[in-house]
């Protein structure tokens, strides 16, 4: 210990000087961490403010909307479907769609009205299925292509504006013999990113015509959720386990 003191005895200019950049180096980091903090605190402020001004979809039969929205309203048509996976040969993924799927004429279908009410344009939207593990959603002029080549499709992207007021109308096309309906849980979900740049998810019951009300997520949450190769990897490792 004494000859630390006089260390500092023998030192107290380098002492100080030490001590001034010690006393700099602390306050540089609390600025630093004040300053991040605030600014964390500034983004989430705006963020909710930016929420608040969203836009958003209602879902509903179209009665109550004006004709000439519904005129001039965006059309797709889109085959909602489960499917089945199994290994071949060579450890791939095959899929299997229910058997005469590809006959336009069995096919249902269940019209519902997407009204844009925000107060905000939507950019891009993505309908697009609630459980990629079991269901398929292809474009109706696809479907020959997907059934014969064994191909999957999560969403239907649509990237044309949805300005506000707007409507587009989805006409989803199913087989009767697929136990596809759920009247407990949203069988599609919503994702669009709009003019404020919120990134949003909105569940959709189309049975029922209606809409949850929208919640914010990422857009890595909106393009995982349906990446083809994701979740076909879901299903080799799935496959993989069970026959081990």
């Amino acid at each position: 210990m004494q000859p630390f003191l006089d260390f500092l005895k023998n030192n107290a200019g380098l002492v100080a000087i030490l001590g001034v950049i010690v006393g700099w180096g602390l306050s540089s980091l609390t600025s630093l961490f004040l300053y991040r903090r605030q600014k964390k605190d500034d983004e989430e402020k705006d963020r909710k403010e930016r929420f608040k001004h969203k836009g958003e979809l209602l879902a509903s039969d179209g009665m109550s909307i004006p004709n000439e929205k519904i005129y001039n309203a965006k059309n797709i048509n889109a085959l909602f479907c489960s499917y089945k996976a199994n290994l071949n040969i060579n450890g791939e993924v095959d899929v299997e769609f229910p058997k005469g799927i590809n006959n336009i004429k069995k096919l249902k279908h269940h019209m519902v009205y997407l009204e844009n009410i925000g107060e905000s344009d939507i950019n891009e939207l993505e309908i697009a299925v609630e459980s990629p593990k079991h269901h398929v959603l292809i474009e109706k002029n696809h479907i020959e292509e997907y059934v014969k080549k064994g191909l999957v499709n999560y969403g239907i992207l649509l990237d044309r504006k949805i300005r506000k007021g707007e409507v587009i109308l989805l006409t989803i096309y199913y087989f009767e013999d697929d136990p596809i309906v759920s009247l407990f849980s949203a069988s599609l979900l919503l994702f669009y990113h709009d003019s404020l740049n919120n990134v949003c998810e909105q569940a959709l019951f189309p049975e029922q015509n209606n809409t949850y009300p929208p919640s914010l997520i990422t857009l890595k949450e909106w393009r995982t959720h349906v990446d083809v190769n994701k979740n076909l990897d879901h299903w080799k490792r799935r496959l993989n386990n069970k026959n081990l």
